[in-house]
Protein backbone atom coordinates (compact mmCIF):
# COMPACT_ATOMS: atom_id res chain seq x y z
CA UNK A 1 0.00 0.00 0.00
CA UNK A 2 1.27 3.38 -0.83
CA UNK A 3 2.00 5.30 2.23
CA UNK A 4 -0.58 8.71 2.51
CA UNK A 5 1.45 11.73 2.55
CA UNK A 6 1.33 13.94 5.10
CA UNK A 7 -0.50 17.07 4.68
CA UNK A 8 1.91 20.29 4.11
CA UNK A 9 1.01 23.64 5.96
CA UNK A 10 2.51 27.19 5.46
CA UNK A 11 4.44 28.32 8.30
CA UNK A 12 3.40 32.20 8.47
CA UNK A 13 5.89 34.16 10.57
CA UNK A 14 4.94 38.51 11.34
CA UNK A 15 8.49 39.78 10.80
CA UNK A 16 9.99 43.74 11.25
CA UNK A 17 13.53 43.19 12.26
CA UNK A 18 15.40 45.29 15.22
CA UNK A 19 18.97 44.36 16.27
CA UNK A 20 17.51 42.34 19.49
CA UNK A 21 15.11 40.07 17.31
CA UNK A 22 17.48 38.84 14.38
CA UNK A 23 19.42 36.20 16.27
CA UNK A 24 15.84 34.94 17.37
CA UNK A 25 14.34 35.14 13.80
CA UNK A 26 16.89 33.34 12.59
CA UNK A 27 17.16 30.43 15.06
CA UNK A 28 13.44 30.18 14.66
CA UNK A 29 14.10 29.73 10.81
CA UNK A 30 16.23 27.24 11.62
CA UNK A 31 14.02 25.25 13.49
CA UNK A 32 11.02 25.67 10.62
CA UNK A 33 13.79 24.79 7.53
CA UNK A 34 14.73 21.31 9.22
CA UNK A 35 10.79 20.25 9.36
CA UNK A 36 10.17 21.36 5.61
CA UNK A 37 7.16 23.29 5.13
CA UNK A 38 6.98 26.69 2.69
CA UNK A 39 7.71 29.50 4.58
CA UNK A 40 6.32 33.11 4.04
CA UNK A 41 7.28 36.33 6.15
CA UNK A 42 5.15 39.50 6.19
CA UNK A 43 5.58 43.16 7.97
CA UNK A 44 2.54 45.15 8.56
CA UNK A 45 1.96 48.54 6.80
CA UNK A 46 2.27 50.69 9.75
CA UNK A 47 4.93 52.48 11.25
CA UNK A 48 5.05 51.30 14.70
CA UNK A 49 5.11 47.51 13.87
CA UNK A 50 1.32 45.94 14.24
CA UNK A 51 2.03 41.97 14.86
CA UNK A 52 -2.17 41.55 13.99
CA UNK A 53 -1.71 43.08 10.85
CA UNK A 54 1.77 40.85 9.86
CA UNK A 55 -0.01 37.93 10.70
CA UNK A 56 -2.80 38.50 8.54
CA UNK A 57 -0.41 39.43 5.91
CA UNK A 58 1.56 36.46 6.67
CA UNK A 59 -1.31 34.78 6.11
CA UNK A 60 -2.86 36.19 3.03
CA UNK A 61 0.53 34.62 0.85
CA UNK A 62 -0.07 31.38 2.28
CA UNK A 63 -1.73 28.85 -1.09
CA UNK A 64 -2.32 26.11 1.71
CA UNK A 65 -5.84 24.57 3.63
CA UNK A 66 -4.26 24.89 6.81
CA UNK A 67 -1.69 27.49 8.32
CA UNK A 68 1.19 27.53 11.21
CA UNK A 69 0.92 31.42 12.37
CA UNK A 70 4.40 31.41 14.51
CA UNK A 71 5.91 34.45 15.94
CA UNK A 72 9.66 35.39 15.23
CA UNK A 73 10.89 34.82 18.20
CA UNK A 74 8.59 31.42 19.13
CA UNK A 75 9.44 27.89 19.06
CA UNK A 76 6.66 24.75 19.29
CA UNK A 77 6.81 21.09 20.17
CA UNK A 78 6.26 19.88 16.61
CA UNK A 79 4.58 16.58 17.82
CA UNK A 80 1.64 19.43 18.52
CA UNK A 81 1.76 21.46 15.57
CA UNK A 82 1.21 18.05 13.82
CA UNK A 83 -2.20 17.04 16.02
CA UNK A 84 -3.10 20.61 15.62
CA UNK A 85 -3.01 19.98 11.14
CA UNK A 86 -4.59 16.84 11.76
CA UNK A 87 -7.63 17.99 13.61
CA UNK A 88 -7.81 21.52 11.17
CA UNK A 89 -8.67 18.92 8.47
CA UNK A 90 -10.65 16.95 9.80
CA UNK A 91 -13.23 19.74 11.40
CA UNK A 92 -11.85 23.15 10.31
CA UNK A 93 -14.18 24.91 12.05
CA UNK A 94 -11.89 26.04 15.30
CA UNK A 95 -8.66 27.75 16.12
CA UNK A 96 -5.96 25.79 18.02
CA UNK A 97 -3.32 27.32 20.22
CA UNK A 98 -1.23 23.95 20.30
CA UNK A 99 0.69 24.49 23.90
CA UNK A 100 -1.10 24.22 27.47
CA UNK A 101 2.34 25.95 28.79
CA UNK A 102 3.91 29.27 27.29
CA UNK A 103 7.64 29.21 28.60
CA UNK A 104 9.69 32.72 28.08
CA UNK A 105 13.18 31.66 27.99
CA UNK A 106 17.03 33.72 28.79
CA UNK A 107 18.40 34.35 25.04
CA UNK A 108 21.66 32.98 26.69
CA UNK A 109 19.85 29.49 25.60
CA UNK A 110 18.84 30.34 22.72
CA UNK A 111 21.56 27.73 20.67
CA UNK A 112 19.80 24.96 22.74
CA UNK A 113 19.25 21.57 20.84
CA UNK A 114 15.16 22.04 20.18
CA UNK A 115 14.55 19.12 22.10
CA UNK A 116 16.32 19.96 25.36
CA UNK A 117 14.31 23.40 25.20
CA UNK A 118 12.51 21.65 28.23
CA UNK A 119 15.35 21.69 29.89
CA UNK A 120 16.18 25.19 29.89
CA UNK A 121 14.97 27.78 32.87
CA UNK A 122 11.72 29.97 32.49
CA UNK A 123 11.95 33.78 33.03
CA UNK A 124 8.23 33.73 33.00
CA UNK A 125 5.52 31.45 32.12
CA UNK A 126 1.74 31.94 31.17
CA UNK A 127 -0.28 28.75 31.59
CA UNK A 128 -4.17 28.45 31.28
CA UNK A 129 -7.02 28.03 29.36
CA UNK A 130 -9.13 30.92 27.34
CA UNK A 131 -7.50 34.27 26.86
CA UNK A 132 -4.62 32.84 29.01
CA UNK A 133 -0.76 32.50 27.65
CA UNK A 134 -2.87 32.79 23.89
CA UNK A 135 0.25 34.32 21.61
CA UNK A 136 3.04 32.89 19.83
CA UNK A 137 1.97 30.02 17.48
CA UNK A 138 -1.86 29.28 16.11
CA UNK A 139 -3.19 26.55 13.84
CA UNK A 140 -5.85 27.10 12.12
CA UNK A 141 -7.60 26.58 8.45
CA UNK A 142 -7.27 29.47 6.36
CA UNK A 143 -10.92 29.11 5.42
CA UNK A 144 -11.24 29.22 9.18
CA UNK A 145 -9.12 32.11 9.61
CA UNK A 146 -10.62 34.55 7.32
CA UNK A 147 -14.35 33.63 8.44
CA UNK A 148 -13.19 34.99 11.48
CA UNK A 149 -11.90 38.41 9.94
CA UNK A 150 -8.20 37.77 10.77
CA UNK A 151 -6.54 38.92 13.45
CA UNK A 152 -7.80 42.52 14.77
CA UNK A 153 -6.19 45.07 12.62
CA UNK A 154 -6.83 48.14 14.44
CA UNK A 155 -4.06 46.63 16.98
CA UNK A 156 -0.73 48.23 16.77
CA UNK A 157 2.16 48.22 19.27
CA UNK A 158 2.64 45.38 21.64
CA UNK A 159 -0.24 44.46 23.51
CA UNK A 160 -4.31 42.76 23.71
CA UNK A 161 -4.79 41.74 19.97
CA UNK A 162 -3.97 38.01 20.95
CA UNK A 163 -6.64 38.57 24.06
CA UNK A 164 -9.09 40.05 21.47
CA UNK A 165 -8.38 37.72 19.16
CA UNK A 166 -8.82 34.14 21.37
CA UNK A 167 -12.69 36.24 22.24
CA UNK A 168 -13.79 36.45 18.26
CA UNK A 169 -12.70 32.62 18.42
CA UNK A 170 -14.62 31.80 21.70
CA UNK A 171 -17.95 33.47 20.30
CA UNK A 172 -17.86 32.37 16.55
CA UNK A 173 -15.83 29.47 16.92
CA UNK A 174 -13.71 26.92 19.19
CA UNK A 175 -10.41 27.89 20.53
CA UNK A 176 -8.47 24.13 20.81
CA UNK A 177 -5.56 23.37 22.66
CA UNK A 178 -2.75 20.97 22.71
CA UNK A 179 -0.99 19.36 25.86
CA UNK A 180 2.51 20.95 26.31
CA UNK A 181 4.50 23.58 25.74
CA UNK A 182 5.59 26.78 23.29
CA UNK A 183 9.22 27.79 23.59
CA UNK A 184 9.47 32.17 23.44
CA UNK A 185 12.75 33.81 23.83
CA UNK A 186 13.10 37.48 25.64
CA UNK A 187 14.82 39.84 23.72
CA UNK A 188 13.83 42.90 25.90
CA UNK A 189 15.76 44.47 28.50
CA UNK A 190 14.17 44.49 32.49
CA UNK A 191 12.41 41.73 31.91
CA UNK A 192 12.09 39.83 35.32
CA UNK A 193 8.49 41.55 35.30
CA UNK A 194 7.27 40.83 32.23
CA UNK A 195 4.79 43.68 31.42
CA UNK A 196 7.38 46.13 32.30
CA UNK A 197 10.15 45.12 29.62
CA UNK A 198 11.46 47.45 27.31
CA UNK A 199 12.12 47.02 23.57
CA UNK A 200 14.33 48.05 20.87
CA UNK A 201 11.26 48.84 18.25
CA UNK A 202 8.93 51.83 18.88
CA UNK A 203 5.76 50.86 20.32
CA UNK A 204 6.90 47.72 21.88
CA UNK A 205 7.07 47.81 25.02
CA UNK A 206 5.26 45.59 26.89
CA UNK A 207 2.85 48.21 28.61
CA UNK A 208 -0.04 46.88 29.42
CA UNK A 209 -2.41 49.41 28.95
CA UNK A 210 -1.59 50.46 25.76
CA UNK A 211 -4.18 48.92 23.26
CA UNK A 212 -6.45 48.28 26.48
CA UNK A 213 -9.03 50.68 24.89
CA UNK A 214 -9.28 48.88 21.32
CA UNK A 215 -9.84 45.75 23.63
CA UNK A 216 -13.12 46.59 25.24
CA UNK A 217 -15.47 46.06 22.16
CA UNK A 218 -14.41 42.44 21.83
CA UNK A 219 -14.68 42.17 25.78
CA UNK A 220 -18.05 43.44 25.72
CA UNK A 221 -18.86 41.18 23.16
CA UNK A 222 -17.54 37.87 24.11
CA UNK A 223 -20.27 35.38 24.10
CA UNK A 224 -22.40 36.95 22.01
CA UNK A 225 -22.86 35.74 18.48
CA UNK A 226 -24.09 38.78 17.09
CA UNK A 227 -22.98 41.39 18.62
CA UNK A 228 -19.35 40.16 18.04
CA UNK A 229 -20.09 39.93 14.29
CA UNK A 230 -21.13 43.56 14.22
CA UNK A 231 -17.63 44.03 15.93
CA UNK A 232 -15.91 42.56 13.20
CA UNK A 233 -18.16 44.68 10.99
CA UNK A 234 -17.44 47.88 11.97
CA UNK A 235 -13.79 48.41 12.29
CA UNK A 236 -12.88 51.91 10.74
CA UNK A 237 -9.60 52.82 9.46
CA UNK A 238 -8.02 49.53 8.74
CA UNK A 239 -7.67 47.30 5.45
CA UNK A 240 -11.41 45.72 4.45
CA UNK A 241 -11.15 42.06 5.69
CA UNK A 242 -13.19 41.05 2.12
CA UNK A 243 -10.11 41.90 0.78
CA UNK A 244 -8.68 38.91 1.39
CA UNK A 245 -11.21 37.18 -0.47
CA UNK A 246 -13.55 35.32 2.51
CA UNK A 247 -16.91 36.08 4.41
CA UNK A 248 -16.66 36.90 8.08
CA UNK A 249 -18.48 35.61 10.46
CA UNK A 250 -21.00 33.70 8.49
Amino acid sequence: MPRRREPVPTVCIPWRPSPSRIPLFDRVMTFWKRVGWPIVTADSDTEIFSLAQARNNAVAKANTEVVVINDADTIPELANIRLAIADALADPRGVCWPFTHYRILPPEYLHTPFDRLADVPIINTWDGEGIAGVGGCIVAAQSEYWRLGGQPPEFIGWGWEDTAFTMIVETLSEARRVEGNVYAFEHNTEAAAYTQARADSPGWDRDNKRNEALCKPYQNACGRQWLMREVLRLREGTRPLTDYGFPIGR
